[in-house]
């Protein structure tokens, strides 16, 4: 696949994520593929795609009236796309998270294989751990 295709899958990833439509969203990523993402958080470390499914399917519960990804911008070499993202969304808990993200993602044959994740984990550690 041509740098510019991936760089198209990827958008349409982070289009349909942002629709809520995660069939759509998730059908970009290969059955055998992992997801990275860095730090302490309850979902931190490699997962599968079913795992980080199951953390999607558990975070959107969070978000009732959901959660948009803008890409900001898309740089391709190979089979690599990096993405630097930025999220908007109301919790539930009534705080507002806007995160920024920078995605390293790798595709084979129109699909991602494998996703590195980095973000802000102390804003969304914030957003998730209530008060004392």
């Amino acid at each position: 696949m041509s740098t510019e295709g991936n760089k198209q899958i990827v958008t349409q990833f982070f289009d349909a994520f942002s629709r809520g439509d995660i069939d759509a969203a998730f059908a970009a990523m290969d059955d055998s593929a992992t997801w990275w993402v860095p730090g302490t958080l309850p979902f931190s470390g490699i997962k599968t795609k079913a795992q980080y499914l199951q953390i999607v399917g558990t975070s959107r519960n969070g978000f009732p009236a959901g959660i948009r990804f803008e890409i900001k911008r898309l740089l391709a070499e190979g089979d690599y796309v990096a993405a630097e993202v930025e999220s908007l969304g109301h919790h539930r808990n009534s705080k507002t998270y806007h995160n920024k993200y920078h995605f390293l993602i790798r595709l084979e044959d129109g699909k991602f294989v494998e996703v590195k994740e980095y973000m802000d984990t102390l804003h969304l550690h914030d957003l998730i751990t209530p008060k004392a």
